[in-house]
C-alpha cells in the first residue's frame, strides 16, 4: 500500500502546487481546502502524514493538528506557514504536537525530504501497529 500524504490548506493554488510538488513521488497525496473537510476524510481514509497550512479561517493549522494528534496520534503532523515568528511555532508544537515546521514559499526539495523524513517516522513509530 502506498504511503499517505494529506495537505490542507485554504489557498486552493497554494493546494495544487504542493500537490504538484510529489507529482514524481510514490504517495498518495490527498487535498483538502478546510480542515473540518479534512477531519470527515481522516475518519474515512488512512493517511501517514499530514500538512497542513497554519492560518486558515474558521480552524488554525495548529488546531486542526491538535485534533489529528488527539483523534489519530499515529499520523506525523507538519506545520507549513508564511508567519514564521517564534510564537506560531511554539503554538503549532505545544497544541498540535507538530514533528517538523516549513516556511512559505518552501523549497521543493527540502520540502520533499521533509516529507520523506515524516514517512520513515511514520514507519518507524507504527511498527507492528495496524490503525487501517
Amino acid at each position: 500500500m502506498l504511503e499517505s500524504l494529506l495537505i490542507v490548506d485554504d489557498d486552493l493554488r497554494i493546494l495544487s502546487s504542493l500537490k504538484r510538488s510529489f507529482r514524481k513521488e510514490k504517495y498518495q497525496v490527498h487535498i483538502s481546502d478546510s480542515p473540518k473537510d479534512a477531519l470527515q476524510f481522516l475518519q474515512m481514509n488512512c493517511v501517514d502524514v499530514v500538512l497542513s497550512d497554519y492560518s486558515m479561517p474558521n480552524m488554525s493549522g495548529a488546531n486542526f493538528l491538535e485534533h489529528v494528534a488527539l483523534r489519530y496520534p499515529h499520523i506525523i503532523r507538519i506545520m507549513l506557514s508564511g508567519n514564521c515568528d517564534f510564537n506560531t511555532i511554539k503554538d503549532a508544537v505545544n497544541t498540535g504536537g507538530i514533528s517538523y515546521f516549513i516556511n512559505k514559499p518552501w523549497d521543493d526539495v527540502e520540502l520533499i525530504s521533509l516529507i520523506k523524513m515524516a514517512f520513515i517516522e511514520a514507519r518507524n513509530h507504527n511498527k507492528g501497529i495496524d490503525y487501517r
